[in-house]
């Protein structure tokens, strides 16, 4: 019987965790500017949760308050947004072969949430490994998740600091 350690592999989810939680160290001060940010263009507590959490998009949210400053009409607003985000559309057709065999509620999810880093990861994940869902989720959750509860902490600090 031999003494020496059998290392297992992390399961894909994790894999997906470790792959893409190194980036989160430039995405959370982003994320809190715009918690930091919102307040002061006028938008409550709810309001800023909820754009990060629908929107979810640090550019085209950045926009949407510079122009909600002024008197923009909404659909201007919406329209711009989609247009700051078109990158996206050229994004997610490089990463079309790599996530075509995925379940469609993983592909939706990833395509959904996917920002420049998760993109970047999978893509990167994908030029030695066929993706699978677990590795994707563990790729984009930490992200999505840490943009929400950040720009709340964001949202935090500019309450403390008017105080």
């Amino acid at each position: 019987m031999s003494t020496e350690k059998v290392m297992s592999r992390p399961s894909p989810f994790v894999a997906g965790l470790q792959d893409g939680i190194p980036l989160l160290g430039g995405y959370i001060p982003v994320a809190i500017s715009f918690g930091l940010v919102s307040l002061q263009s006028g938008f409550g507590v709810w309001e800023t949760i909820l754009i990060s959490t629908l929107v979810y998009a640090g550019a085209s949210q950045f926009t949407a308050l510079g122009l909600w400053e002024q008197p923009t009409p909404v659909l201007t607003i919406i329209a711009v947004t989609l247009l700051v985000n078109l990158r996206h559309v050229l994004m997610g057709a490089a990463l079309a072969p790599h996530i075509r065999h995925l379940p469609v509620w993983c592909r939706w999810s990833f395509l959904t949430v996917m920002s420049d880093e998760t993109w970047a990861t999978a893509l990167n994940k994908a030029a030695t490994a066929p993706l699978g869902a677990a590795y994707v989720m563990g790729v984009i959750l930490p992200f999505y998740i840490n943009w929400i509860i950040f720009s709340g902490i964001g949202i935090k600090i500019r309450r403390t600091l008017k105080e």
